[in-house]
């Protein structure tokens, strides 16, 4: 059995409940894995600056450790008082694929610390405000000629195989998007993923990928949870999370990430 220095989650479908928050059962797990020594974190597609209020309601602040957020681009390692913004996307590589997409009906959407910025109100932009505790703006040019960290696409779930197509014929160096949720298509900047992000502070720690458990759900988890250690899926997990987890738990509304843990604890 790997030795397990530190526990990273994502956090929709996988550590939080369907009511936005953390279970009791899986807040006293994560405090019990880090009264025996181990990290635990937060890998997540949502902007940092969000989460680190997040944790706050949730209830768990002083037992997280570190944010991967932005899918790898923006990190946050509060035992070391670390913070690094990692290849962000660029305002002509926005416009462009913004183009490809001119006829197809979608949505696109910009997170900044003051708000998503969005061109029209959706039910995902509705429920990406009210999660993250973001207020929603209007997508204007002047925010468009600044960089960003990702790109996000909401569409009917029934347009995302659409949307997946589009973006397979765009040609741009180093940019790549996934579905993160069945309405939920993400941009950025290829050089970025959770475990890349992981991998950085794991560094920071004196270790490797090797030494981390990883949890999640969606195909933007697909990375860390091949390249951690462990990668452990949720029952509710994607097919194509499913097919490559190392393990399988319990689902989100079940505590899966709290039953892993306490399994991993009691080894």
């Amino acid at each position: 059995m790997k030795t397990v220095k530190m526990i990273m989650c994502d956090l929709d479908g996988t550590l939080l409940t369907s009511a936005n928050s953390v279970s009791d059962r899986t807040k006293k797990a994560i405090k019990m894995a880090r009264q025996a020594g181990i990290y635990f974190g937060i890998a997540t597609g949502r902007p940092p600056y969000a989460v680190s209020e997040l944790i706050k309601i949730w209830g768990i602040e002083e037992d997280i450790d570190c944010i991967v957020g932005f899918n790898g681009a923006q990190l946050i390692d509060y035992t070391l008082n670390e913070c690094r913004l990692n290849y962000p996307l660029s305002s002509a590589n926005q416009l462009e694929i913004m183009k490809h997409y001119e006829n197809e009906g979608i949505n696109f959407m910009l997170y900044e610390q003051d708000g998503i910025y969005t061109q029209k109100v959706d039910v995902v932009s509705e429920r990406l405000s009210r999660n993250n505790r973001l207020p929603r703006r209007e997508l204007t040019d002047e925010i468009l000629s600044h960089e960003h960290p990702k790109l996000l696409i909401s569409c009917p779930k029934e347009k995302m195989a659409r949307v997946e197509e589009v973006m397979s014929q765009i040609h741009i160096e180093n940019v790549r998007g996934v579905h993160s949720q069945p309405d939920l298509f993400e941009i950025f900047d290829a050089r970025n993923s959770k475990s890349r992000g992981i991998e950085q502070i794991a560094r920071l720690h004196g270790f490797t990928l090797d030494h981390v458990m990883a949890f999640g759900d969606e195909d933007n988890d697909l990375e860390m949870l091949k390249e951690c250690g462990i990668g452990v899926v949720m029952a509710n997990g994607s097919q194509k999370a499913l097919a490559i987890a190392d393990e399988i738990t319990a689902s989100n509304l079940d505590d899966g990430v709290a039953q892993r843990i306490e399994a991993l604890l009691n080894q």
